[in-house]
């Protein structure tokens, strides 16, 4: 008997449930699908060829000594070459062989640097954390715990490439050097970190080569950020948030746990705890920070959020514009552009409940004035900011959890 052959009871006449078949022949119980079946071993698996009857011995221990040298022939070849461990001439200074050796060290960013413990094995990077020993020790986020990995992308930039094609330092400095002559001027695009061995080779590039300018950017610096604070707040100026002196945030599309770091992670995360840090003494509610998040797309902080809406990048300054007017503050610009009872609807069900949602999260900024803080995303234009910056004048920021440094 075929073993995949399967007796099932069958299935009394009245019952209602869901029939499934494993296919279709299955369903159609055609007589080649039965036949098929019930055979237990595929046609003509017992019957040999005219030119399987005709191989002997003989012929069959031809084959596989052929093939057996022809393997070998082949593993040799693909074999690694040799080579020999050879011990350190002069070790390295409290380096052991498989123990592991930890660095102090700081990961620069667009917006600062973030203090690190760098784990090494043998002088190479394996893992980062942060350094909680560090005065400004915030967290590390996603971008920096995957960046030991650029170290060992097999497809980093290892070589100078010229249309393309790979290229070598002295062509590039002949290169260079043509250009200068010719009176050409030179164009050098740079991040927004601080380096000072970059620093120092720019000072010697600009005086090589007078004509040079050197331009930076990132893509999540938020220029339409800076812009407004410099305007506001005078050139050069920036602004952190001391999330230990914040008891209500309420954030546009800024993601400050995440890719929008503007203040420490680890204050954030010990308000949060209302006292209870080392889980020995009661959490006091009235301690505990309250997070308001209005976002586009989900993130880390809007997981952390007591409050969530979703809505548009296109309406953050239409919504924000709906809690300044809430707080007395007049926003030009937004008296035709003001979110429909649609709208509303589409973001919380309905626009008694949107219009409920920000009256009783302007009415909790108010009692906490001089301690809650609003931010906006750095991705945002010029509107949202310059909305934001007016909430925070109006409800004390300033004075409070909010940082304006040079």
């Amino acid at each position: 008997m075929s073993k995949r052959v399967f007796h099932h009871p069958e299935a009394p006449s009245d019952d209602s449930g869901v029939a499934s078949w494993r296919s279709v022949g299955e369903l159609e119980r055609t007589p080649s699908f039965r036949a098929h079946v019930e055979r237990e071993f595929p046609q003509g698996s017992g019957h040999l060829s005219e030119e399987d009857q005709k191989a002997t011995r003989r012929s069959f221990m031809k084959l596989m000594g052929a093939s057996s040298a022809l393997s070998g022939l082949t593993l040799v070849s693909c074999r690694r070459p040799e080579s020999y461990i050879v011990p350190y001439k002069k070790a390295p200074e409290w380096v052991i062989p498989g123990k592991p050796l930890y660095y102090a060290s700081t990961r620069p960013r667009a917006e600062g640097s973030v203090p690190l413990v760098v784990t090494t094995y043998e002088g190479r990077p394996t893992t980062l954390a942060p350094n909680g020993d560090h005065n400004d020790g915030c967290g590390a986020d996603a971008l920096t715990h995957a960046s030991v990995l650029n170290l060992y992308d097999p497809k980093r930039s290892r070589n100078f490439l010229r249309k393309g094609k790979k290229s070598s330092q002295r062509e590039f400095e002949k290169v260079l050097g043509a250009l200068a002559r010719e009176g050409a001027k030179l164009a050098f695009l740079v991040g927004e970190d601080d380096s000072p061995t970059r620093n120092r080779l720019k000072q010697e590039i600009e005086k090589e080569y007078p004509e040079s300018r050197f331009y930076s950017y990132e893509a999540l610096c938020g220029e339409a950020r800076r812009k407004v604070q410099n305007e506001v707040f005078g050139k050069g100026t920036r602004t952190s948030v001391d999330f230990s002196r914040a008891d209500r945030i309420l954030s546009f599309d800024c993601d400050f746990l995440g890719l929008d770091a503007i203040g420490s992670a680890s204050d954030f995360s010990r308000k949060r705890q209302g006292g209870g840090e080392d889980y020995r003494e009661d959490v006091a509610a009235d301690a505990m920070n309250r997070l308001y998040m209005i976002e586009s797309a989900f993130s880390l902080t809007g997981g952390m959020a007591d409050h969530r809406m979703r809505a548009k990048p296109s309406q953050m300054a239409a919504v924000a514009a709906q809690v300044a007017s809430e707080l007395g503050i007049q926003v030009t610009g937004y008296e035709s552009g003001k979110l429909s009872d649609e709208e509303k609807s589409e973001l919380l069900g309905s626009a008694e409940n949107f219009d409920s949602w920000i009256r009783e999260c302007v009415a909790d900024l108010k009692a906490h004035e001089g301690k809650a803080v609003v931010l906006a995303g750095s991705r945002h234009g010029e509107d949202l900011q310059r909305i934001v910056i007016a909430i925070n004048k109006e409800i004390g920021s300033y004075e409070g959890p909010m940082v304006v440094y040079e």
